[in-house]
């Protein structure tokens, strides 16, 4: 017997089997998309006449009429509505989104990490986060593109769990880890809100249902739009392309140095590119653990790296309008 759904949005009855499917075209609809594009571009359009309009700014002579003021309202209009476009975009997507599936660790992967961290002899030090769930790729859903995603689901179990003003913001508040096509709708709602215009012009201003691969700035338009997020480039001398695989750094070991030798940091990190049940297999068993989680310096053999760090806090609106250029408060670090 088919089951029947309400709709989250417009509240229509429909076949459950078919909810999901529904749920998205309310995102999909032809004259929105038209809406959005016009109000966009009268938006532009408002901006580039605001010297004019301004006269504190404007040094030349100028006449108005009717016309003009007529003119100078549309455009106001228009920007008011591109904003409840948006708004109504959002609105939907918080009803739409759907929350990522993720295996169940029995006590959390933190948890037996810590375990194995402190059952190490020698003279180790170590500091961990706390609560984290690990995201993995999935050879039928995200294999070969999806590492940035999945870390970003990673960080977003950590916030949603430790951080409770982050709670509130984050996706709407929904309170979950959403899957990647509703990550997606976020980061083109951030394009969309005026976020790191440069970057979304290399993804043509859309990266939902495409399984295109993700950086570390785009990791952080998505958190500086639903909150605070910032960059920190390690850098060479040498140039390279930055496309590469992720990963999630949960802590981070010292080893003391002896007979005046240096001491060695080693970082403790998540990859969404390992099975969890092999990483909790490890774990549980205090076996090959190292080979999954530990990443000394020997390692790092990019001449760049890019970490992407979220604030404690939320920001302000004025805050966020500076939010908006990604190299606004980027940190560069030289080696």
């Amino acid at each position: 017997m088919e089951t029947i759904s309400s709709c989250p949005i417009c509240n229509i009855q429909v076949l459950t089997v078919e909810l999901e499917w529904h749920a998205n075209s309310h995102f999909d609809d032809d004259q929105l998309q038209r809406d959005m594009e016009l109000a966009h571009q009268m938006a532009i359009a408002e901006s580039s006449t605001g010297t004019m309009n301004d006269p504190k700014r404007y040094s030349g002579s100028f006449t108005s009429d009717s016309n003009t003021l007529g003119a100078s309202s549309s455009h106001s209009g228009y920007s008011r509505h591109y904003s409840e476009l948006l708004d109504e975009q959002i609105s939907c997507l918080i009803g739409a989104q759907i929350r990522s599936k993720v295996q169940e660790v029995e006590g959390g992967i933190m948890s037996l990490l810590r375990g194995c961290l402190e059952s190490e002899a020698g003279s180790l030090t170590s500091m961990i986060s706390g609560y984290i769930e690990h995201h993995q790729s999935l050879s039928s859903e995200d294999k070969g593109w999806g590492c940035g995603w999945r870390n970003i689901q990673m960080l977003s179990s950590h916030l949603l769990k430790q951080r409770p003003e982050a709670r509130v913001v984050l996706f709407g508040g929904s309170g979950f880890v959403p899957d990647i096509p509703s990550l997606q709708r976020w980061l083109d709602i951030a394009w969309d809100k005026k976020f790191d215009t440069i970057g979304s012009s290399h993804f043509h201003n859309k990266v939902y249902g495409a399984n295109k691969w993700i950086g570390t700035t785009e990791c952080a338009t998505l958190f500086r739009c639903l909150a605070s997020a910032r960059i920190v480039d390690f850098d060479s001398t040498e140039s390279s392309d930055l496309q590469s695989h992720s990963r999630t750094i949960v802590g981070i070991q010292k080893k003391m140095g002896h007979c005046g030798s240096q001491e060695q940091y080693t970082l403790l990190i998540l990859d969404p590119g390992h099975r969890t049940a092999d990483l909790e297999r490890s774990l549980r068993s205090k076996k090959g653990w190292q080979r999954l989680v530990k990443r000394g310096v020997h390692t790092l053999r990019k001449p760049q790296y890019q970490l992407c760090y979220v604030d404690p806090g939320i920001a302000s609106l004025e805050e966020m309008e500076q939010l908006k250029d990604i190299n606004n408060d980027s940190i560069l670090v030289r080696f």
